[in-house]
């Protein structure tokens, strides 16, 4: 319990990053059912008939109105949609249409495939009282059997912030995400998630599962393509296992390029949401990222970014170097040093611009267009 306080007063005073780091851009885009919901004037759930498909690539479908979710339709019991919305083999007729009113008229302007239950996590969403509330419901219908709901109950965590998570850790079964995370029926792109929230509400034995699963010999496809979250759940639970599997892993030559990526990912995530509690933990992985070539300009760069100067020198140390000769490496020490205020910098600054001055100007140009982003 004291454990989870510690995270939950860590991460509430820090800035905001979102669980979708850990499973695509794509859910960060996405508008959940609630807000359409909120915004809409009218909801209504029933049945599509009769579809009919013009030459033309136009069509209509019929909306029998079997429940009013929200608003007043005015006695009306059936809409023709303005679309093909063909009802395919056993695909089930049900459907759920968010409306506006035009002039009078019902005008639906956005639908998905729903039964009952969609109308059910509707009603309870639209009562829940703040994030804690939203996300401890969401939770009982991440496995529901109707593909709409679960989508959505998922998409409520995936946009939550590492503070609403925290704030909304009681409401977690460790026992369910145990079994989530071990099931390969579970959708791929919601294990890293599941991980993330397993590390906020799990016990010793969980995070012994989750360093066993982060393994070279143990990952499968489904676990290296959710690292990133996997890595993070394991170092809530077990810090100093944790970071060093973090590190051990970024210097492992034999790891591949995706899985360290996503190991940045955890880095990245860790900065932004605890900065001060892991910052040697942080500057520990970036000095073994540092000193391989490969991704040595995404540590320099995030450093830079950061205005976190520790390492200046194992940076400097790269220039030069064979492995640190393409051009992304080597400009992004430059660009590290531009910044750096620490007389070494200066120093290797005045060498490059007495040698190179034409890349100093491109990189100093190319520095400010970023800053004006």
């Amino acid at each position: 319990m004291k454990r989870t306080a510690s995270i939950l007063a860590l991460l509430l005073v820090a800035a905001p990053l979102l669980a979708c780091s850990f499973c695509g851009d794509s859910f960060a885009r996405r508008q959940p059912l609630r807000e359409r919901y909120a915004e809409a004037k009218l909801v209504l759930a029933g049945q599509l008939k009769n579809a009919v498909a013009n030459p033309d690539g136009t069509g209509t479908t019929d909306f029998h109105i079997s429940k009013v979710l929200k608003g007043d339709a005015n006695g009306i019991t059936k809409l023709v949609v303005p679309r093909y919305l063909p009802v395919v083999a056993d695909t089930p007729p049900d459907f759920v249409f968010f409306c506006s009113i035009v002039e009078g008229r019902i005008e639906p302007q956005h639908g998905v495939p729903g039964t009952a239950a969609l109308a059910e996590y509707l009603a309870a969403m639209a009562k829940a009282d703040g994030a804690t509330a939203r996300l401890a419901y969401a939770f009982t219908r991440l496995d529901s059997t109707d593909s709409t709901v679960a989508s959505e109950a998922f998409l409520e965590f995936a946009r939550a912030s590492d503070a609403e998570l925290a704030a909304a850790t009681t409401a977690f079964d460790r026992k369910k995400l145990r079994a989530w995370i071990a099931d390969p029926k579970t959708p791929i792109e919601r294990l890293g998630v599941y991980g993330l929230l397993l590390g906020l509400c799990g016990s010793a034995d969980d995070a012994r599962e989750l360093l066993r699963l982060l393994r070279a010999d143990s990952a499968d496809e489904r676990t290296a393509a959710n690292l990133g979250g996997l890595l993070g759940g394991a170092i809530l639970l077990a810090p100093s296992e944790g970071w060093k599997t973090a590190t051990d892993l970024l210097a492992d030559p034999k790891r591949n390029f995706t899985d360290k990526l996503n190991a940045i990912s955890t880095v990245r995530f860790f900065q932004a949401a605890r900065p001060k509690e892991s910052r040697d933990r942080i500057l520990a992985c970036y000095a073994v990222v540092i000193a391989n070539g490969d991704l040595a300009d995404l540590a320099i760069d995030d450093l830079r970014r950061w205005k976190w100067w520790d390492l200046t020198a194992t940076i400097l140390a790269q220039a030069g170097k064979p492995t640190h000769k393409a051009p992304a490496v080597a400009r992004g020490i430059l660009r590290y040093a531009l910044q750096c205020p620490d007389d070494a910098a200066k120093a290797y600054l005045a060498e490059i611009r007495r040698n190179d001055p034409a890349l100093v100007k491109k990189v100093e140009d190319s520095l400010k267009l970023y800053e004006k982003k």
